[in-house]
Protein backbone atom coordinates (compact mmCIF):
# COMPACT_ATOMS: atom_id res chain seq x y z
CA UNK A 1 0.00 0.00 0.00
CA UNK A 2 0.93 3.62 -0.59
CA UNK A 3 2.29 5.69 2.30
CA UNK A 4 -0.38 7.83 3.97
CA UNK A 5 0.92 10.99 5.63
CA UNK A 6 -0.79 12.12 8.83
CA UNK A 7 0.31 15.20 10.78
CA UNK A 8 2.18 13.09 13.34
CA UNK A 9 4.17 11.41 10.53
CA UNK A 10 5.11 14.78 9.08
CA UNK A 11 6.10 16.17 12.48
CA UNK A 12 8.35 13.14 13.00
CA UNK A 13 9.87 13.62 9.53
CA UNK A 14 10.62 17.26 10.33
CA UNK A 15 12.00 16.44 13.79
CA UNK A 16 14.33 13.82 12.31
CA UNK A 17 15.36 16.15 9.48
CA UNK A 18 16.25 18.71 12.13
CA UNK A 19 18.43 16.14 13.94
CA UNK A 20 20.29 15.47 10.68
CA UNK A 21 20.36 19.11 9.57
CA UNK A 22 24.16 19.19 9.24
CA UNK A 23 23.99 16.32 6.74
CA UNK A 24 21.63 18.34 4.53
CA UNK A 25 24.13 21.11 3.90
CA UNK A 26 23.13 24.65 2.98
CA UNK A 27 20.38 23.47 0.64
CA UNK A 28 18.99 20.86 3.05
CA UNK A 29 19.32 18.14 0.42
CA UNK A 30 19.78 14.80 2.14
CA UNK A 31 21.60 11.79 0.73
CA UNK A 32 20.11 8.32 0.43
CA UNK A 33 22.19 7.34 3.48
CA UNK A 34 20.60 10.08 5.58
CA UNK A 35 17.09 9.23 4.38
CA UNK A 36 17.75 5.63 5.42
CA UNK A 37 18.54 6.93 8.94
CA UNK A 38 15.41 9.10 9.05
CA UNK A 39 12.81 6.77 7.54
CA UNK A 40 12.68 4.10 10.30
CA UNK A 41 11.85 6.80 12.85
CA UNK A 42 9.11 8.20 10.65
CA UNK A 43 7.73 4.72 9.98
CA UNK A 44 7.68 4.01 13.73
CA UNK A 45 4.74 6.42 14.23
CA UNK A 46 2.74 5.13 11.24
CA UNK A 47 -0.82 4.14 12.07
CA UNK A 48 -2.18 3.73 8.55
CA UNK A 49 -1.02 3.20 4.99
CA UNK A 50 2.14 1.68 3.63
CA UNK A 51 5.69 1.85 4.91
CA UNK A 52 7.41 5.22 5.15
CA UNK A 53 10.43 4.11 3.13
CA UNK A 54 13.43 6.33 2.51
CA UNK A 55 12.08 7.10 -0.96
CA UNK A 56 8.62 8.06 0.33
CA UNK A 57 10.24 10.26 3.01
CA UNK A 58 12.38 11.95 0.38
CA UNK A 59 9.34 12.52 -1.86
CA UNK A 60 7.36 13.97 1.05
CA UNK A 61 10.28 16.26 1.92
CA UNK A 62 10.31 17.63 -1.63
CA UNK A 63 6.53 18.15 -1.53
CA UNK A 64 6.86 20.00 1.81
CA UNK A 65 9.57 22.21 0.32
CA UNK A 66 7.27 23.14 -2.57
CA UNK A 67 4.50 23.96 -0.11
CA UNK A 68 6.92 26.10 1.90
CA UNK A 69 7.79 28.06 -1.26
CA UNK A 70 4.09 28.71 -1.84
CA UNK A 71 3.46 29.75 1.77
CA UNK A 72 6.52 32.03 1.65
CA UNK A 73 5.09 33.61 -1.51
CA UNK A 74 1.79 34.21 0.28
CA UNK A 75 3.46 35.46 3.45
CA UNK A 76 6.20 37.58 1.93
CA UNK A 77 5.44 37.89 -1.77
CA UNK A 78 8.44 39.19 -3.63
CA UNK A 79 9.36 40.97 -0.41
CA UNK A 80 7.31 42.93 2.09
CA UNK A 81 4.07 41.05 1.58
CA UNK A 82 3.95 41.80 -2.15
CA UNK A 83 1.33 39.08 -2.60
CA UNK A 84 -1.08 41.60 -1.07
CA UNK A 85 -2.42 39.07 1.44
CA UNK A 86 -2.00 39.01 5.18
CA UNK A 87 -0.62 35.59 6.14
CA UNK A 88 -1.23 34.11 9.57
CA UNK A 89 -0.31 30.63 10.80
CA UNK A 90 -3.91 30.06 11.91
CA UNK A 91 -5.91 31.70 9.11
CA UNK A 92 -3.63 31.39 6.09
CA UNK A 93 -4.17 34.20 3.58
CA UNK A 94 -7.21 35.33 5.61
CA UNK A 95 -9.28 36.26 2.56
CA UNK A 96 -12.06 38.80 3.06
CA UNK A 97 -14.71 39.79 0.51
CA UNK A 98 -12.55 42.78 -0.45
CA UNK A 99 -9.68 40.38 -1.26
CA UNK A 100 -11.76 38.16 -3.57
CA UNK A 101 -10.65 39.58 -6.95
CA UNK A 102 -6.94 39.51 -6.05
CA UNK A 103 -7.30 36.04 -4.49
CA UNK A 104 -9.05 34.66 -7.59
CA UNK A 105 -6.19 35.93 -9.77
CA UNK A 106 -3.57 34.50 -7.40
CA UNK A 107 -5.25 31.09 -7.26
CA UNK A 108 -5.57 31.05 -11.04
CA UNK A 109 -1.76 31.38 -11.21
CA UNK A 110 -1.17 29.13 -8.17
CA UNK A 111 -4.08 26.62 -7.90
CA UNK A 112 -2.42 24.80 -5.00
CA UNK A 113 -2.82 27.98 -2.91
CA UNK A 114 -6.60 27.48 -2.58
CA UNK A 115 -6.07 25.29 0.50
CA UNK A 116 -4.62 28.33 2.32
CA UNK A 117 -7.55 30.68 1.65
CA UNK A 118 -8.54 30.85 5.33
CA UNK A 119 -6.48 28.04 6.84
CA UNK A 120 -2.85 28.07 7.87
CA UNK A 121 -0.19 25.40 7.49
CA UNK A 122 0.75 23.56 10.70
CA UNK A 123 4.29 22.80 9.47
CA UNK A 124 5.29 26.34 8.54
CA UNK A 125 7.38 27.15 11.61
CA UNK A 126 9.32 23.88 11.53
CA UNK A 127 9.92 24.09 7.78
CA UNK A 128 10.92 27.76 7.93
CA UNK A 129 13.44 26.93 10.66
CA UNK A 130 14.92 24.13 8.52
CA UNK A 131 14.97 25.91 5.17
CA UNK A 132 16.44 29.41 5.04
CA UNK A 133 14.09 32.02 3.56
CA UNK A 134 15.35 32.90 0.11
CA UNK A 135 12.59 34.18 -2.18
CA UNK A 136 13.03 33.00 -5.75
CA UNK A 137 13.98 35.67 -8.20
CA UNK A 138 15.65 37.93 -5.65
CA UNK A 139 19.31 38.63 -5.32
CA UNK A 140 20.75 38.07 -1.91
Amino acid sequence: PKAVWKDRDIHMLLDRADRHKAEGGDGMNFSETTWKKISPWVDSVRVTGGEKSWTSCKAKWHALRKTLELVELLAHGGGGGASGFTWSPEHGANITPADEPAWAAFVKAHPEAEQFRNKGWPFYEKMAALIPHNPKGQRV
